[in-house]
Protein backbone atom coordinates (compact mmCIF):
# COMPACT_ATOMS: atom_id res chain seq x y z
CA UNK A 1 0.00 0.00 0.00
CA UNK A 2 2.83 2.21 -0.48
CA UNK A 3 4.08 1.76 3.32
CA UNK A 4 4.99 -0.72 5.48
CA UNK A 5 1.73 -2.24 5.33
CA UNK A 6 0.09 -4.77 2.16
CA UNK A 7 -3.53 -5.23 1.09
CA UNK A 8 -5.61 -7.58 -0.24
CA UNK A 9 -8.29 -6.81 -2.12
CA UNK A 10 -7.78 -2.68 -0.76
CA UNK A 11 -8.55 -4.16 3.30
CA UNK A 12 -5.28 -3.30 4.99
CA UNK A 13 -3.61 -6.37 6.20
CA UNK A 14 -2.73 -4.73 9.95
CA UNK A 15 -6.29 -2.90 10.04
CA UNK A 16 -7.59 -0.32 9.97
CA UNK A 17 -7.94 2.49 7.32
CA UNK A 18 -4.08 2.89 6.64
CA UNK A 19 -0.93 0.94 7.90
CA UNK A 20 -0.38 4.05 10.83
CA UNK A 21 -3.73 2.65 12.55
CA UNK A 22 -2.90 -0.18 15.19
CA UNK A 23 -6.07 -2.78 14.89
CA UNK A 24 -6.35 -6.58 14.73
CA UNK A 25 -4.75 -7.86 11.67
CA UNK A 26 -7.22 -8.17 8.91
CA UNK A 27 -5.27 -10.40 7.10
CA UNK A 28 -3.15 -14.05 8.13
CA UNK A 29 -0.06 -15.27 7.45
CA UNK A 30 1.30 -18.65 7.68
CA UNK A 31 4.83 -19.74 7.26
CA UNK A 32 5.65 -23.57 7.24
CA UNK A 33 2.75 -24.50 9.15
CA UNK A 34 3.47 -21.67 11.73
CA UNK A 35 0.61 -18.80 12.25
CA UNK A 36 2.62 -15.15 12.30
CA UNK A 37 2.20 -11.42 12.58
CA UNK A 38 0.90 -9.56 9.77
CA UNK A 39 3.33 -7.16 10.74
CA UNK A 40 6.22 -9.34 9.51
CA UNK A 41 5.68 -8.63 5.50
CA UNK A 42 6.81 -5.05 6.51
CA UNK A 43 10.33 -5.84 7.32
CA UNK A 44 10.27 -7.83 3.73
CA UNK A 45 10.23 -11.35 3.73
CA UNK A 46 13.29 -13.72 2.18
CA UNK A 47 12.19 -15.80 -0.96
CA UNK A 48 14.94 -17.78 0.06
CA UNK A 49 14.95 -21.65 -0.68
CA UNK A 50 10.79 -20.85 -0.78
CA UNK A 51 8.74 -23.92 -2.82
CA UNK A 52 5.31 -21.96 -2.99
CA UNK A 53 3.46 -18.98 -2.09
CA UNK A 54 -0.64 -18.75 -1.78
CA UNK A 55 -2.82 -15.56 -1.59
CA UNK A 56 -6.12 -16.86 -0.30
CA UNK A 57 -8.44 -13.47 -1.17
CA UNK A 58 -11.22 -13.05 0.58
CA UNK A 59 -12.45 -13.75 4.59
CA UNK A 60 -11.07 -17.53 5.86
CA UNK A 61 -11.90 -17.36 8.75
CA UNK A 62 -13.37 -21.10 8.88
CA UNK A 63 -9.48 -22.24 8.02
CA UNK A 64 -7.47 -20.02 8.82
CA UNK A 65 -9.01 -17.85 11.97
CA UNK A 66 -10.86 -14.74 12.85
CA UNK A 67 -7.89 -12.83 12.06
CA UNK A 68 -8.65 -13.28 7.85
CA UNK A 69 -11.03 -10.68 6.59
CA UNK A 70 -9.25 -9.77 3.79
CA UNK A 71 -7.44 -13.25 2.96
CA UNK A 72 -4.95 -15.28 4.04
CA UNK A 73 -0.95 -15.14 2.37
CA UNK A 74 0.58 -18.67 2.65
CA UNK A 75 3.74 -19.51 2.22
CA UNK A 76 5.87 -22.76 2.13
CA UNK A 77 9.52 -23.28 2.22
CA UNK A 78 11.46 -26.66 0.88
CA UNK A 79 11.46 -29.50 2.96
CA UNK A 80 14.48 -31.69 3.73
CA UNK A 81 14.97 -34.38 0.84
CA UNK A 82 17.22 -37.74 1.03
CA UNK A 83 19.86 -36.31 -1.15
CA UNK A 84 22.85 -33.90 -0.44
CA UNK A 85 22.61 -30.80 -2.66
CA UNK A 86 23.59 -27.27 -1.87
CA UNK A 87 23.29 -23.32 -3.19
CA UNK A 88 24.91 -20.06 -2.60
CA UNK A 89 23.83 -16.92 -3.84
CA UNK A 90 25.70 -13.84 -3.76
CA UNK A 91 25.08 -10.23 -4.98
CA UNK A 92 26.23 -6.54 -4.98
CA UNK A 93 24.36 -3.05 -6.04
CA UNK A 94 23.83 0.23 -5.41
CA UNK A 95 23.49 1.89 -1.78
CA UNK A 96 26.09 -0.78 -0.96
CA UNK A 97 23.55 -3.31 -1.19
CA UNK A 98 24.54 -7.06 -0.25
CA UNK A 99 23.06 -10.29 -0.85
CA UNK A 100 24.54 -13.64 0.64
CA UNK A 101 22.46 -16.76 0.80
CA UNK A 102 23.09 -20.37 2.00
CA UNK A 103 21.32 -23.74 1.28
CA UNK A 104 22.31 -27.49 2.09
CA UNK A 105 20.50 -30.54 2.82
CA UNK A 106 21.69 -34.03 3.63
CA UNK A 107 20.38 -37.34 4.52
CA UNK A 108 21.61 -38.39 8.39
CA UNK A 109 20.22 -41.81 8.02
CA UNK A 110 17.66 -43.60 5.67
CA UNK A 111 14.74 -42.16 7.35
CA UNK A 112 15.89 -38.86 8.48
CA UNK A 113 17.47 -35.93 6.50
CA UNK A 114 18.63 -32.30 7.16
CA UNK A 115 18.07 -28.88 5.47
CA UNK A 116 19.23 -25.47 6.19
CA UNK A 117 19.07 -22.11 4.71
CA UNK A 118 19.66 -18.39 5.96
CA UNK A 119 20.41 -15.08 4.50
CA UNK A 120 21.64 -11.65 4.85
CA UNK A 121 20.55 -8.97 3.13
CA UNK A 122 21.84 -5.46 3.30
CA UNK A 123 21.80 -1.62 1.86
CA UNK A 124 22.84 1.78 3.05
CA UNK A 125 19.20 3.02 1.99
CA UNK A 126 18.92 5.91 -0.55
CA UNK A 127 18.39 8.53 2.61
CA UNK A 128 21.11 11.08 3.34
CA UNK A 129 21.23 13.23 7.11
CA UNK A 130 21.93 16.40 5.67
CA UNK A 131 22.27 17.11 9.62
CA UNK A 132 24.65 14.05 10.52
CA UNK A 133 26.10 13.45 7.54
CA UNK A 134 25.19 10.17 7.00
CA UNK A 135 24.70 8.75 4.01
CA UNK A 136 22.67 5.36 5.54
CA UNK A 137 19.89 7.18 7.37
CA UNK A 138 17.87 4.30 5.90
CA UNK A 139 19.80 1.57 5.67
CA UNK A 140 18.16 -2.30 6.59
CA UNK A 141 19.96 -5.67 7.62
CA UNK A 142 17.88 -8.72 7.32
CA UNK A 143 18.92 -11.92 8.91
CA UNK A 144 16.77 -15.24 7.99
CA UNK A 145 17.83 -18.57 9.45
CA UNK A 146 15.64 -21.89 9.27
CA UNK A 147 16.58 -25.45 9.86
CA UNK A 148 14.17 -28.35 8.74
CA UNK A 149 14.43 -31.76 10.29
CA UNK A 150 12.49 -34.67 8.42
CA UNK A 151 11.79 -37.97 9.87
CA UNK A 152 10.13 -40.34 7.30
CA UNK A 153 10.42 -44.23 8.56
CA UNK A 154 7.73 -45.25 5.98
CA UNK A 155 5.42 -44.12 3.56
CA UNK A 156 2.89 -43.83 5.24
CA UNK A 157 4.19 -41.52 8.29
CA UNK A 158 6.61 -38.50 8.36
CA UNK A 159 7.55 -35.82 10.94
CA UNK A 160 8.51 -32.46 10.39
CA UNK A 161 10.21 -30.27 12.69
CA UNK A 162 10.94 -26.34 11.81
CA UNK A 163 12.43 -23.38 13.65
CA UNK A 164 13.61 -20.58 12.39
CA UNK A 165 14.53 -16.53 12.98
CA UNK A 166 13.93 -13.32 11.27
CA UNK A 167 15.79 -10.24 12.15
CA UNK A 168 15.74 -7.24 11.19
CA UNK A 169 17.59 -3.71 11.82
CA UNK A 170 16.61 -0.89 10.07
CA UNK A 171 17.13 2.98 9.86
CA UNK A 172 15.00 5.72 9.72
CA UNK A 173 13.47 5.84 6.02
CA UNK A 174 11.42 9.11 6.85
CA UNK A 175 11.87 12.51 4.57
CA UNK A 176 11.62 15.79 5.68
CA UNK A 177 8.74 15.66 7.65
CA UNK A 178 7.47 18.86 9.60
CA UNK A 179 11.20 20.37 9.33
CA UNK A 180 10.61 20.97 5.25
CA UNK A 181 11.66 24.54 4.52
CA UNK A 182 10.76 26.27 7.87
CA UNK A 183 11.46 29.84 7.84
CA UNK A 184 13.88 28.86 4.89
CA UNK A 185 16.37 27.41 7.48
CA UNK A 186 16.24 23.74 5.53
CA UNK A 187 16.53 23.57 2.31
CA UNK A 188 14.98 19.79 2.72
CA UNK A 189 12.54 18.49 -0.41
CA UNK A 190 11.49 15.17 -0.33
CA UNK A 191 12.63 14.29 -3.80
CA UNK A 192 15.49 14.89 -2.80
CA UNK A 193 15.65 11.97 -0.41
CA UNK A 194 17.11 14.66 2.24
CA UNK A 195 16.23 14.50 5.96
CA UNK A 196 17.67 16.51 8.85
CA UNK A 197 16.94 14.07 12.09
CA UNK A 198 18.97 14.70 15.50
CA UNK A 199 18.04 11.21 16.52
CA UNK A 200 19.45 8.21 14.94
CA UNK A 201 16.63 5.80 14.25
CA UNK A 202 16.74 2.75 15.25
CA UNK A 203 14.20 -0.14 14.82
CA UNK A 204 14.59 -3.88 15.55
CA UNK A 205 12.24 -6.29 14.88
CA UNK A 206 12.81 -10.26 16.03
CA UNK A 207 11.08 -13.16 14.82
CA UNK A 208 11.55 -16.50 16.28
CA UNK A 209 9.33 -19.75 15.12
CA UNK A 210 8.57 -23.66 16.04
CA UNK A 211 6.57 -25.85 14.30
CA UNK A 212 6.21 -29.48 14.04
CA UNK A 213 3.96 -31.13 11.24
CA UNK A 214 3.18 -35.26 12.20
CA UNK A 215 1.02 -37.28 9.26
CA UNK A 216 -0.43 -40.74 8.89
CA UNK A 217 -1.70 -42.49 5.85
CA UNK A 218 -4.26 -44.63 7.78
CA UNK A 219 -5.62 -46.12 4.71
CA UNK A 220 -5.44 -45.34 1.44
CA UNK A 221 -8.16 -42.88 1.48
CA UNK A 222 -7.90 -41.60 5.22
CA UNK A 223 -5.20 -39.47 6.35
CA UNK A 224 -4.60 -37.56 9.83
CA UNK A 225 -2.24 -34.69 10.12
CA UNK A 226 -1.52 -32.33 13.07
CA UNK A 227 0.35 -29.83 12.96
CA UNK A 228 1.57 -27.48 16.16
CA UNK A 229 3.34 -24.51 15.82
CA UNK A 230 4.60 -21.27 18.42
CA UNK A 231 6.02 -18.24 17.69
CA UNK A 232 7.45 -14.76 19.19
CA UNK A 233 8.10 -11.85 17.64
CA UNK A 234 9.61 -8.56 19.57
CA UNK A 235 9.44 -5.34 18.38
CA UNK A 236 11.91 -2.47 19.86
CA UNK A 237 12.04 1.05 18.01
CA UNK A 238 13.67 4.21 18.59
CA UNK A 239 13.30 7.07 16.34
CA UNK A 240 12.98 11.48 16.31
CA UNK A 241 9.60 12.32 17.43
CA UNK A 242 9.43 15.83 15.84
CA UNK A 243 11.71 15.25 12.76
CA UNK A 244 13.74 18.23 13.73
CA UNK A 245 17.12 19.30 14.05
CA UNK A 246 18.38 19.99 18.43
CA UNK A 247 17.70 23.24 20.15
CA UNK A 248 21.09 24.23 19.30
CA UNK A 249 20.21 24.50 15.87
CA UNK A 250 19.54 27.80 14.18
CA UNK A 251 15.81 26.72 14.27
CA UNK A 252 13.35 28.47 15.85
CA UNK A 253 10.82 25.80 15.62
CA UNK A 254 12.77 23.01 17.18
CA UNK A 255 12.20 23.93 20.96
CA UNK A 256 12.48 20.24 22.07
CA UNK A 257 14.89 17.13 21.64
CA UNK A 258 11.66 14.44 20.38
CA UNK A 259 12.66 10.71 21.03
CA UNK A 260 10.18 8.05 20.29
CA UNK A 261 10.66 4.65 21.79
CA UNK A 262 8.03 1.77 21.59
CA UNK A 263 8.15 -2.05 21.99
CA UNK A 264 5.94 -4.98 21.58
CA UNK A 265 5.92 -8.54 22.01
CA UNK A 266 3.48 -11.32 20.38
CA UNK A 267 3.24 -14.33 21.30
CA UNK A 268 1.23 -17.01 19.01
CA UNK A 269 0.42 -20.61 19.50
CA UNK A 270 -1.66 -23.03 17.90
CA UNK A 271 -2.83 -26.72 17.00
CA UNK A 272 -4.55 -27.96 14.57
CA UNK A 273 -5.83 -31.52 13.57
CA UNK A 274 -6.66 -32.44 9.95
CA UNK A 275 -8.46 -35.99 9.51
Amino acid sequence: NGRDGFTIRGINAEGGPSSDVSTADTAGFVLDGAYLDADLLSTGLSMWDINSIEVFKGPQSTSQGKNSLAGTVVVKSNDPVFDTEGSVRLGYGSDNTQITSLMFNTPLSNDLALRFAGERFYTDGQVTNKFTGKDDEAKNEHYNGRIKLLFQPSESFSALATIGQDKVEKGDERLCGNNANKAGIFSCNDSKLETFHDVEGDYKKRLNYQSLKLQAQLTDSVALTSTTSHSTKTDDDKMDADHLAPTNSDYAGAAGLGVRQQNEKDNSISQEFRF
